[in-house]
C-alpha cells in the first residue's frame, strides 16, 4: 500500500509542475497556458497589452509603492490569511481588516474588483477575463512567492558575505576587509538595542524593528585561476549560506562570480576591480560602460549621422555607419596621421568621435589647428580612465571643442562621500591607501543598510532587489554613483552619459 501512494505522488508531480507553470504564466506574463493574452480592463477600458500581475506586486510577490499607491502583497502567505491575523494583533488598529482570500473570492477580485470584505478594490486594479481553473493555478503559482526567509538568515543574524580576489595585494586585500569590518561592527554597535526592542516596540516601530539583525561578515577568497572559482564558490556557500554578497573585489573575470550569484540566486551589490563588469538580474554594479557609450552613440547617429566621423584601425577619418563602440579606440601609433588629418578637416563643421586612454587624450589636446576650429572631438572613456584622471584632465585642459563623453557632472558629487571615507579611516585608525575603492564600499554599504532596513523583516532576495532599484530611481541620495546598471527585468539600468566640455579658457 505504502508503495501504491508513493507511486501515486510521483504521478501527480507533473500535473503539480503544469499547474505551477500556468500559474506562472499569468503571473508574469498575463499569458494563459496556450499563450495567448488575458483580456483585461481599467476603468472599464480594455487593454492593448497583456497586463501581468508581476508588473506591480513584482516577482517577489511583496509589492512596492508606486506614485503614492500602496500596492500590496500578494505572495498566499499573505493574502490567503486574515488581515490583521486576529482581534489581538498589535496591528489590528493600523491595518485594513479583510478576510483571508480564497480561489473563489480572489477570482472575484480579479473579474469584478470586488474584495474579500465585499468592497470595491481601487479602480486602478485591472479586472481579468479569467476563469476559476485559472484562478486555481494562479494560486499554486502565488503559494511559492516568499513561501519563507531565503538561505543566510535567521531570528538574529544575517549572513552577508564579501569575495575577495587573492591575486590582488595584500595591502589592497587588508584595507577591504578591515573597512568592511568596520562598517559591520560599527552597524552592530547600533543594532544591539534594536534587537532588544523587538519585543516591546510600538505599533508603529514594529515593520522596523523586524528588519534589524547582527550583521555577520564572511570573507571568501578566490585562490587559483579563475577556472576554480565556481567550485570554490559553491563549497563556500554550501559551508555557510548568505544572504547577499557585498562589494566583491576581483581583479579580473568578474564574470564568474556574476555566473555564480545568479546560479545560486544570491544578489551580488556592486562590484569592482573588474574593469568589463556588467549587470545582469542578480548584479548590480557600478557602471556598464559598453551600454553607456552605445546608448550615447546610437543617439548622435539618430542626430545627425552625415557629420559624425571617426578614426578606422589605421587612423584614417571615415563617417561612422554603426554604432559599434569597438571599432572606435585607434592605436596611439598613428597619431602623426591623425594629426594631418586633423589640420585638413578642423575648420569644417562636424564632430569626431574615438575611444582613448588620458595618455592619447593628452596627445589629442595637444593638435592645433591651422584655421578656426570648428570641429569637435568626442571622447569616449576606455576602460583605464578613472575618476581621478578625469577630473585631472579636465581641470589642465582648456579647449571647449575636446569633450569627454562621461557622467561627470554626477560625478563630482562623489566628494561628499569621499570626505566620509577619509573621516571613517581615521574613526577606525586604519591606512587609506585607496580613497576610491572605499568610497565604492561606503556607498554599496549605505544602499544595502537602508534597502535591509526596507525589508521590513521580509527577507526576500528577489524584494530586496526590487528595494535597491526602487531605491536608486527614486531618492536623490543615491545619485552619486548615477551609472549602476541593474536587471533587464528591473527599472534601474545604467544612467545616461553625455558630452562634458572645458567653458573655453575657464577649466571645469
Amino acid at each position: 500500500m505504502k508503495w501504491l501512494v508513493i507511486f501515486f505522488q510521483i504521478l501527480a508531480l507533473p500535473i503539480c509542475y503544469a499547474i505551477e507553470n500556468e500559474g506562472q504564466k499569468i503571473y508574469l506574463d498575463g499569458l494563459n497556458g496556450q499563450g495567448q493574452v488575458i483580456k483585461s480592463y481599467i476603468n472599464d477600458l480594455e487593454s492593448g497589452a497583456a497586463l501581468a500581475c508581476v508588473n506591480c506586486h513584482r516577482e517577489s510577490g511583496l509589492g512596492t509603492s508606486e506614485s503614492g499607491k500602496t500596492i500590496p502583497p500578494v505572495s498566499w502567505n499573505f493574502l490567503g490569511v486574515n488581515q490583521p491575523l486576529d482581534d489581538d494583533s498589535r496591528f489590528y488598529s493600523i491595518q485594513n481588516k479583510r478576510k483571508a482570500y480564497d480561489v473563489k473570492s480572489l477570482q472575484r477580485l480579479l473579474t469584478t474588483g470586488i474584495n474579500s470584505n465585499g468592497d470595491v478594490a481601487d479602480p486602478l486594479m485591472p479586472r481579468y477575463v479569467i476563469s476559476e481553473k485559472q484562478t486555481e493555478h494562479l494560486v499554486e503559482y502565488l503559494k511559492t512567492l516568499y513561501a519563507k526567509n531565503d538561505p543566510g538568515v535567521d531570528s538574529e543574524v544575517i549572513n552577508i558575505a564579501t569575495v575577495i580576489d587573492s591575486r590582488l595585494t595584500a595591502r589592497k586585500k587588508q584595507q577591504h576587509l578591515q573597512f568592511m569590518q568596520r562598517l559591520f561592527d560599527m552597524k552592530n554597535s547600533l543594532t544591539r538595542g534594536e534587537l532588544k526592542r523587538k519585543k516591546y516596540s510600538p505599533v508603529q516601530k514594529i515593520p522596523q524593528y523586524e528588519s534589524y539583525r547582527h550583521w555577520n561578515l564572511v570573507a571568501w577568497e578566490l585562490k587559483g585561476s579563475p577556472d576554480l572559482w565556481q567550485q570554490q564558490l559553491k563549497e563556500l556557500y554550501k559551508k555557510q549560506p548568505v544572504f547577499v554578497i557585498l562589494s566583491p573585489f576581483i581583479k579580473s573575470d568578474y564574470s564568474v562570480v556574476g555566473s555564480f550569484c545568479d546560479e545560486m540566486e544570491v544578489p551580488c551589490l556592486f562590484a569592482h576591480g573588474s574593469v568589463k563588469t556588467k549587470g545582469d538580474y542578480y548584479n548590480f554594479v557600478f557602471r556598464d560602460t559598453v551600454k553607456q557609450q552605445k546608448d550615447f552613440l546610437d543617439e548622435k547617429i539618430r542626430q545627425n549621422k552625415n557629420n559624425l566621423l571617426y578614426f578606422d584601425f589605421e587612423g584614417k577619418l571615415q563617417n561612422i555607419k554603426t554604432s559599434q563602440i569597438d571599432t572606435l579606440e585607434v592605436q596611439q601609433s598613428f597619431y602623426s596621421s591623425i594629426e594631418k588629418q586633423f589640420n585638413e578637416v578642423c575648420g569644417i563643421e562636424g564632430t569626431i568621435i574615438t575611444k582613448v586612454d588620458i595618455n592619447f587624450a593628452q596627445h589629442l589636446h595637444q593638435l592645433k589647428c591651422p584655421v578656426n576650429q570648428k570641429i569637435k572631438i568626442l571622447m569616449l572613456m576606455s576602460d583605464s580612465v578613472t575618476f581621478k584622471k578625469l577630473n585631472h584632465f579636465l581641470h589642465e585642459n582648456s579647449n571647449s571643442n575636446l569633450c569627454w563623453v562621461t557622467d561627470y557632472g554626477k560625478m563630482l558629487k562623489r566628494d561628499t562621500r569621499t570626505i566620509r571615507a577619509d573621516v571613517l579611516t581615521r574613526k577606525f585608525g586604519m591606512e587609506n591607501t585607496d580613497s576610491e575603492s572605499l568610497l565604492m564600499n561606503l556607498y554599496a554599504y549605505s544602499l544595502l543598510t537602508d534597502s535591509i532596513h526596507q525589508l521590513a523583516g521580509h527577507f526576500s532576495r528577489a524584494y530586496l532587489l526590487e528595494i535597491i532599484e526602487h531605491m536608486l530611481n527614486s531618492f536623490p541620495n543615491y545619485t552619486y554613483f548615477n551609472s549602476v546598471s541593474g536587471a533587464p527585468k528591473q527599472r534601474a539600468i545604467v544612467g545616461p552619459v553625455s558630452e562634458y566640455c572645458p567653458q573655453g579658457d575657464k577649466p571645469i
